[in-house]
C-alpha cells in the first residue's frame, strides 16, 4: 500500500493485492486465484473534507468438499477436482436443456464497489454528512455437493461387477468406499446502490 499528498490539502492512498497457487489440496492446476486493487481520494476544505474510493476485485478458489470421515483410514489426499474432472455439464429447467462450466472456478467475488463521503460544517448549528456507495458484480458458486457419508460401492449399485473409473482409469470393486456427490451450480449477479444522508 501507498499513500501521500498529490496537491494542497489533497491526498490518496492506493494499495491491493495478486495471488495464485495450487490452494491448500493438490489439484495439478492453478486453483486460487485473484487480485485486488483499491484507490481513495480525499480533498480537505476550509469546512470539512471530500473523500471518494473505488475497490476492484476478482478473486476466486475452488470450493473442496469435507472429507468424508465414517470410513476408517480414509485417504484424504485424494484430488477432487482436478485437471481430469473440473469441465462438466449440467441439465437444467423443464426441456433438459445444459450449460459447460469449469468447476476449477469454484466460488468467489468478481465485482466492485465505489463510495465516498462529503463532510461539511454548514453553519454553527448545521452539518451535512452525506455517504454513498455503489456495488455490482457476480458471486458466483461452482461447487461438489454430497450426498451422505461415504459408503461401499456394491451397496449403491446392487450390481457385482467391477466399474472403470472415468478420471483415473482405474478398475473399483465392489469394497470399495466412494462418496457421492452433487454439482451445484449458483451464478449469482448483485448490484446495489447506498446513499446516506445526516445533518
Amino acid at each position: 500500500m501507498i499513500s501521500g499528498k498529490l496537491a494542497d490539502r489533497l491526498y490518496f492512498m492506493a494499495g491491493g493485492y495478486i495471488n495464485q497457487s495450487e490452494g491448500p489440496r493438490e489439484t495439478g492446476f492453478t486453483s486460487e486465484k485473484g487480485h485486488q486493487f483499491t484507490i481513495s481520494i480525499t480533498k480537505e476544505l476550509d469546512n470539512g473534507t471530500i473523500n471518494f474510493d473505488t475497490r476492484q476485485t476478482d478473486d476466486h478458489g475452488v470450493w473442496h468438499l469435507p472429507v468424508p470421515l465414517n470410513v476408517a483410514g480414509i485417504d484424504n489426499k485424494f484430488t477432487q477436482i482436478g485437471p481430469l474432472n473440473r469441465q462438466a455439464s449440467i441439465a437444467y429447467g423443464p426441456n433438459g436443456e445444459t450449460a459447460s462450466y469449469d468447476f476449477g472456478d469454484g466460488r468467489g467475488w468478481k465485482g466492485g464497489i465505489t463510495g465516498g463521503t462529503v463532510d461539511l460544517d454548514l453553519t454553527d448549528d448545521w452539518r451535512l454528512v452525506y455517504r454513498f456507495s455503489h456495488l455490482s458484480g457476480q458471486a458466483n458458486t461452482l461447487g461438489l455437493v454430497p450426498e451422505g457419508g461415504a459408503a461401499r460401492l456394491g451397496d449403491i449399485r446392487g450390481v457385482n461387477e467391477t466399474v472403470t473409473g472415468a478420471a483415473t482409469g482405474n478398475s473399483y470393486n465392489d469394497d470399495i468406499f466412494v462418496q457421492q456427490i452433487g454439482r451445484w451450480v449458483v451464478l449469482k449477479k448483485i448490484s446495489m446502490l447506498l446513499p446516506m444522508i445526516w445533518r
